[in-house]
């Protein structure tokens, strides 16, 4: 018989705040775009350019006249490893504004290494939304298909990159993403439903009726793309790790009423499978709220 533990969390809070280090945002999205740079740039060169300008436009059409003062932020500092993006001054700026207007600052604020409180919303949105728009622009500049065929490549050699450069485990234990996951859960500090299903330290099942990363670009006009720019991302991972520990996500909100996301430890249970329709149907019955 096997003996599991279930719990099932659900947050009543509404309107979720998190302390957040502006200069961090900033350097986290400038860091993901000189990433897509560098790629396209191997994969695509001839395009670059017109990927630059697509990208922009939409940052410049979302933030429209906003404009914040940042010269605290010591830029070169801050953004030396962004030698890529670093040519493209324009599009630098577009992005710390795109990325302090997102995070609905004061119009007076001066952007410092301090942590501050904002809405967990709209912190989310500031990253994601811009996952959103590095994607929506290779596809303003070339067929659909073609350009859903090249970000699919990009993020398949960057994974391969990752994988072949470190012999190390990319991701925490099993373990410590089961209790991860329950410490959220029992904070209720977001828009978070969660049912943890662990089996022991080698294994554990995930399902997520509310996701706020997924709130927060659930709007945005072009669902596939959306989900290509952030849950799709992790799909390359799960079919060229050969590591231990393993994922596997079945089902995300995109596809289906809840999102599952599987983890195993492959020494301890090889080629295992995440639990099925019919067990998750049953604990959604059975399960009250801890």
């Amino acid at each position: 018989m096997i003996i599991m533990e279930i719990q099932h969390y659900k947050s009543e809070v509404t309107d979720p705040k998190r302390m957040v280090n502006p200069i961090d945002a900033i350097h986290e999205n400038c860091s993901r775009l000189d990433y897509v740079l560098k790629y396209i740039g191997q994969l695509k060169p001839k395009r670059v350019n017109d990927y630059v300008i697509a990208l922009e436009k939409r940052l410049r059409e979302d933030v429209k006249d906003y404009h914040i003062e940042y010269s605290s932020i010591e830029l070169d500092k801050l953004l030396k490893d962004c030698t890529r993006l670093n040519r493209y001054p324009e599009l630098r700026e577009l992005m710390i504004q795109f990325t302090i207007y997102k995070l609905n600052l004061p119009g007076d604020y001066q952007p410092e290494s301090k942590e501050i409180e904002i809405s967990l919303m709209d912190w989310l949105k500031s990253t994601n939304v811009f996952r959103y728009y590095r994607v929506k622009a290779i596809v303003d500049i070339m067929n659909r298909e073609e350009a859903i065929n090249l970000w699919k490549e990009m993020v398949f050699r960057s994974t391969q990159d990752s994988l072949k450069n470190s012999d190390e485990e990319i991701h925490p234990p099993i373990k410590e993403i089961t209790e991860g996951w329950k410490k959220e859960g029992e904070r209720g500090e977001s828009t978070l439903e969660l049912i943890v299903v662990s089996y022991d330290d080698n294994k554990v099942a995930l399902r997520f009726d509310k996701c706020p990363v997924f709130d927060s670009v659930k709007d945005l006009e072009d669902r596939e793309i959306a989900y290509l720019s952030y849950c799709w991302t992790g799909q390359p991972e799960q079919e060229l790790n050969q590591h231990s520990r393993r994922k596997n996500t079945p089902q995300t909100l995109y596809q289906a009423e809840y999102c599952v996301e599987f983890y195993w430890n492959n020494d301890v249970y090889p080629n295992a499978d995440p639990p099925s329709v019919e067990f998750w149907n049953e604990i959604a019955e059975n399960q009250r709220p801890s």
